[in-house]
């Protein structure tokens, strides 16, 4: 049985394989955590968050779950050097990098469909950048 754990932890895999835009550091990759996990900011940290899993009704098989995710990416707000990308550059180029690996994730395994929303860019006021967009999740459970 695939639950919506496995679910969102071969999700946060396949984020976490992403190679970021204009890396600061050689270490500069993304990190993913979930609520109620401890978190380690990085320069480019993950909330992956889902909402409670429901049967999908009339599902395409009789063991049809989804589930919505939401992943949230934090970037520090700074200076750009010389030649380097703005932060505000930088999120759009990665949001870009994540929706293609997803959509690769989602072409393997138990995913039946994957549709991702339009996500958002905007400071969250404590000196940071937030990209946010969610995708709702169509699998086989069974």
């Amino acid at each position: 049985m695939v639950s919506v754990v496995d679910m969102l932890d071969s999700l946060r895999a396949a984020v976490e394989a992403c190679a970021v835009t204009d890396p600061v550091s050689e270490d500069d990759t993304f990190r993913t955590f979930t609520l109620g996990a401890p978190v380690r900011r990085q320069s480019r940290s993950v909330l992956v968050t889902a909402t409670p899993p429901i049967r999908n009704m009339p599902g395409s098989t009789c063991t049809d779950w989804a589930t919505t995710v939401s992943l949230a990416v934090s970037y520090s707000i700074g200076q750009a050097e010389e030649g380097q990308r703005t932060v505000y550059e930088r999120a759009l180029l990665d949001s870009e990098a994540i929706a293609a690996a997803l959509y690769a994730w989602a072409a393997t395994g138990n995913v039946l469909s994957l549709t991702l929303a339009e996500g958002d860019i905007s400071p969250d006021g404590d000196g940071a950048l937030i990209c946010e967009r969610s995708a709702t999740i169509v699998w086989q459970r069974g």
